[in-house]
């Protein structure tokens, strides 16, 4: 979505909505392009735990259910007022969405466990 300008007209977001969309947008770009900042800190070594202290992007927690929260919202509030295109990338997309948030949760799982190492 490259311009939510027109929904805010249509109020279908509201002004503080786009924005907080927009800054949700912004930060799945600067994470997409910088993958390995985000996710080098999930070793143990020394390396990385001194790195992250001073380089590392800080994972945004509540920044996928804020983006959950919208796409509900969005769905509810579309409703009557514009037509859903349904086609096959959306189902090659929720089956990869689906791949990922598995791959999330592994993930979670290993940032808690080092977070409970690093206060040793």
């Amino acid at each position: 979505m490259k311009d939510q300008q027109p929904l805010v007209t249509e109020n279908i977001l509201s002004t503080e909505e786009k924005d907080d969309i927009e800054s949700i947008i912004d930060y799945r770009n600067d994470i997409a392009h910088s993958i390995e900042e985000l996710v080098f800190d999930l070793n143990v070594d020394s390396y990385s735990k001194s790195h992250v202290k001073f380089a590392g992007k800080k994972y945004e927690h509540g920044v996928l259910e804020r983006l959950k929260k919208y796409k509900e919202l969005m769905y509810k509030r579309f409703s009557g007022k514009y037509v859903f295109e349904i086609n096959m990338n959306s189902v090659l997309f929720a089956q990869a969405e689906r791949t990922y948030l598995i791959e999330l949760a592994k993930i979670d799982k290993k940032i808690r466990r080092l977070l409970e190492l690093r206060k040793v």
